[in-house]
C-alpha cells in the first residue's frame, strides 16, 4: 500500500511534470486558480479556526528565544557549520543590548584634556608624545567642565601652516553626553543619528566618568580591539589599570 502511494502520488506525477512542464503549465495554473475560488470558503473557515483555537498565545509566545539562537550558534560552531568568528559575532549581537556604556568606556583617569584657551603651539610643546587622536577641551584652567573636543591631526595641520596664534577652542567640536547606564544599543543609535564618533559619559553625580567612541561600540560587536590609525594605545581600560598600578608603585616607593 505504501509503495503504491509512493509510486502513484509522488514519483509518477513528478516524472510527468518534469518531462512535460511546458504543456502542463497553463493547465495547472488555471486549475489552481479555479480550485482557489471554489475552496475559498473552506480556506477562510480554517484560517479563522486556527487563529481562534490554536494561536491564542501567539502574541506572547516566542518562536525562537535568545537562548535558542545562542544554542544553535554553539551547535553550528561545534559541528563546523559556523566559524569561531561567526559564532562569536552572533553571541555578541544577542548580548549587545544588555551591555552598558560604563562597561566598555575609556575611564576618566586616562583621558587627555586641556583648557580651551590654550594656544596650539603651547599644547604641542606640553605633550611629549600625543598618543590619542581626540583631546577633550575644558572650559578653562580653573574648570574641569568639558565643553567639546579637538582632533589631534587638525591641530597639527594648523601648526604646520604656522597658525600658532590660534587657540584650541578655534578647532572645537561639540560633544554629546550620555549617562553611564546607557546601553550600547542606544549608544549606537545615538552615534548614527548625531553623525558623531565620540560621547562624554556622565556618572550618577553628573561628573565625567569617561568617554565612549564608535570604535568601542564596534569592538563590542566584533569582540576585537580596533585602533584608530592615529592612536598609539589599543585597550584604554587596560592602559588605565597600568597607569593606576604605576602610580601605586610610586607611592609605595616614596
Amino acid at each position: 500500500m505504501t509503495f503504491a502511494i509512493l509510486v502513484f502520488s509522488e514519483i509518477t506525477p513528478k516524472t510527468i511534470g518534469a518531462n512535460n512542464w511546458k504543456r502542463l503549465a497553463p493547465f495547472t495554473a488555471k486549475s489552481i486558480q479555479f480550485l482557489l475560488i471554489i475552496l475559498m470558503p473552506v480556506i477562510w473557515f480554517l484560517q479563522v479556526y486556527t487563529k481562534k483555537f490554536l494561536m491564542k498565545n501567539n502574541d506572547t509566545k516566542e518562536i525562537f528565544s535568545r537562548a535558542d539562537f545562542l544554542a544553535m550558534a554553539d551547535i553550528g560552531s561545534s559541528e563546523g557549520k559556523l566559524d569561531e568568528v561567526e559564532s562569536k559575532l552572533i553571541y555578541n549581537l544577542l548580548h549587545f543590548k544588555n551591555v552598558q556604556v560604563k562597561d566598555v568606556m575609556t575611564p576618566r583617569s586616562v583621558i587627555v584634556s586641556e583648557p580651551a584657551d590654550m594656544y596650539a603651539n603651547e599644547f604641542y610643546d606640553l605633550q611629549e608624545e600625543l598618543i590619542f587622536s581626540r583631546i577633550l577641551l575644558e572650559e578653562s584652567k580653573e574648570s574641569e567642565n568639558i565643553i567639546g573636543y579637538v582632533l589631534k591631526d587638525e591641530v597639527l595641520e594648523h601648526l604646520l601652516d604656522d597658525e600658532n596664534h590660534k587657540q584650541l577652542k578655534d578647532f572645537k567640536r561639540n560633544i554629546i553626553t550620555v549617562p553611564e547606564t546607557h546601553t550600547m544599543l542606544n549608544m549606537f543609535n545615538d552615534f548614527i543619528k548625531s553623525h558623531e564618533h565620540i560621547a562624554l559619559v556622565i556618572d550618577e553625580y553628573n561628573g565625567v566618568a569617561g568617554i565612549i567612541t564608535m570604535e568601542d561600540v564596534i569592538e563590542t560587536i566584533l569582540g576585537d580591539e580596533i585602533v584608530d590609525e592615529t592612536d598609539k594605545v589599543a585597550d584604554l581600560q587596560e592602559y588605565a589599570i597600568q597607569q593606576g598600578k604605576s602610580m601605586s608603585d610610586k607611592v609605595k616607593k616614596a
